[in-house]
């Protein structure tokens, strides 16, 4: 069962990855609309760089945590963590629900509002998706070396090897079609778009090449 179990585990981790990109578009996308609707408030510069810290679930009040970012393998832990950040919140005053109860305002654009509705239905179904990743890997026990069957043993890559750094490279380059085509005034622009998205399947190649043939992860960060 390990071959179809990790084809599933694949198609859902990638079908998250693809909506939180989608949330990028539509945050921009909402951030740019109430801008042209209110021209006289400052502005979002909505980064495409790394965060310091990342959400990491909730503490024993209810209340939103944080670490600091990491690269971290798939494993249960890691799992759990991103369950606690989609799991909703439950709460009148969650993050989420103040965004969409401050833009159902008469002043907001209706085009705002649900962009953040579709980006609150999202979070349900990443929480979803990952509850039933959980359940198909959790019967995968990790070997005494703590290596887990369904996961390439990976060391960290050094960004002055040579055949790391052209990964690096197109990560550089994803970045910079990112931030031109959703930054400000950049409202989508096609063309970077497009660029973004022949970039993006090379930096995956790059990416599966360097784990299955040298046991190399792409040091992001």
């Amino acid at each position: 069962m390990l071959r179809e179990d990790l084809i599933f585990a694949r198609q859902e981790v990638r079908l998250v990855v693809l909506s939180e990109m989608r949330h990028l578009r539509w945050a921009t996308r909402s951030s740019g609309t109430c801008t042209r609707r209110f021209p006289t408030s400052p502005g979002e510069d909505l980064s495409s760089g790394v965060a310091a810290k990342v959400p990491y679930g909730r503490d024993a009040a209810g209340n939103p945590t944080s670490r600091p970012r990491q690269l971290r393998v798939l494993n249960a832990d890691t799992l759990s963590s991103f369950i606690a950040v989609e799991e909703p919140s439950g709460r009148i005053d969650g993050a989420y629900a103040r965004v969409v109860a401050t833009l159902r305002g008469p002043h907001y654009p209706i085009t705002a509002l649900q962009l953040a509705r579709n980006i609150v239905a999202d979070g349900m179904e990443h929480y979803s998706r990952f509850t039933d990743l959980r359940a198909v890997l959790r019967d995968y026990r990790a070997a005494e070396d703590g290596s887990l069957p369904f996961l390439i043993q990976l060391t960290k890559g050094d960004p002055a090897d040579t055949e790391v750094r052209p990964a690096l490279e197109a990560y550089e380059a994803l970045k910079g079609h990112l931030a031109r085509a959703y930054g400000p005034g950049g409202v989508a622009e096609p063309q970077e778009v497009a660029e973004a998205r022949l970039v993006m399947g090379q930096l995956e190649a790059k990416a599966i090449a360097l784990a299955e043939q040298r046991g190399i992860g792409v040091p992001f960060f």
